[in-house]
């Protein structure tokens, strides 16, 4: 279904006034918990003749990630909009959805003129700029806009059809993994501590490219080990679908390190971030060694080749390292997670 199907559609439903207003902060959660890759939403609802902002919410890895700063969401207050003006005004008026690939872009009048019938300017350019903010979609409600957007720049929608008509529709979106479930070699598809797993699990969001998150500890004698692991809920269905019976964390947890050994030891000894392009490529010590400027070989070459692990990148934390991976091969860091990310987990 593509948009202005999904648009036409939204302009049919019929639904009451209760409905229309009951967008709630839980619900806002719910939406970027359920959308990979967004850092925040915020609900447009009609008030008189005007559009204002009656919420917002922004994930915890957002809020730290952005405390010296500030958010967009709280500088987006600021503005208002007619029905037909900008881009939240003429979503409403239209009642159908669009998607942005970059906010930034919009300051070129043939882009931003590209989405409308007419010149709609997007008014809030600058503060995109000033707040990393890329990729959005904004989706109408009978009573109001929904804007959800992302600190990547994205090339294709990165919220599905299916949960962009559920918010239409103030239906339930669809359900999360939850963090039990077992592979049917009886190990667990997600198993972390309470705060690493929201601290993977927010990472892996952000990042929208990355397949895995992994959190490797250090004990008291030095020795790494995995401390918890996740994986979007599309990585397990697809692992379920090719009959896998783990996945590469499953798989990497049986694993240790001693600090200065392998990719995980080296970046905790050195507490420098490592970006690889292609984990797949480390077979060849050449490559693995201009990494570190010595030998420090990457010893699960065979695992991210099983479980097709490209890109990753290693972060390091004073008690330990978080590992974030993908199936594509990027071209750099900022590929996988964005810069104010790498330091706020830092």
């Amino acid at each position: 279904t593509d948009l202005e199907t999904l648009g036409a559609s939204f302009s049919d439903l019929s639904l009451s006034r209760a409905q229309c207003s009951a967008m709630s902060l839980p619900r806002l959660q719910s939406i970027i918990e359920a959308t990979p890759g967004s850092c925040y939403a915020i609900s447009w609802q009609k008030d008189g003749e005007t559009l204002k902002q009656n919420l917002h919410y922004n994930p915890p890895w957002r809020v730290e990630a952005m405390k010296d700063k500030g958010l967009y969401t709280i500088a987006s207050a600021n503005y208002s909009f007619q029905p037909d003006e900008g881009f939240v005004g003429k979503v409403f008026s239209t009642q159908k959805p669009v998607f942005v690939q970059d906010l930034q872009a919009l300051s070129e009048e043939a882009i931003s003129a590209s989405f409308f019938e007419g010149t709609v300017a997007f008014q809030r350019v600058a503060l995109a700029k000033e707040f990393g903010i890329h990729s959005a979609v904004f989706i109408p409600v009978p009573n109001g806009v929904i804007e959800v957007g992302s600190c990547r720049k994205s090339e294709a929608q990165f919220m599905s059809d299916e949960i962009m008509a559920a918010i239409t529709r103030g239906e339930d979106l669809p359900a999360m993994a939850s963090g039990d479930e077992h592979t049917a070699s009886g190990k667990t598809w997600q198993t972390a501590s309470g705060l690493s797993l929201e601290r993977l699990k927010g990472l892996v969001k952000l990042s929208g490219a990355a397949s895995y998150g992994i959190e490797w500890a250090a004990s008291s004698i030095g020795t790494l080990t995995c401390k918890g692991h996740w994986n979007p809920q599309w990585r397990i269905d697809e692992a379920r679908a090719k009959g896998l019976h783990d996945l590469y964390t499953t798989a990497s947890a049986s694993w240790s390190f001693q600090s200065g050994e392998g990719f995980v030891g080296k970046v905790f000894g050195t507490q420098t971030p490592l970006f690889v392009p292609d984990l797949q490529s480390l077979s060849r010590e050449d490559i693995a060694s201009s990494l570190f400027g010595c030998p420090a070989p990457f010893q699960r070459v065979a695992l991210a080749s099983r479980f097709d692990i490209h890109s990753a990148i290693f972060i390091p934390l004073p008690d330990g390292v978080i590992e974030l991976g993908s199936c594509q091969i990027l071209a750099n860091s900022e590929d996988l997670l964005p810069e104010a990310s790498i330091v706020a987990v830092k």
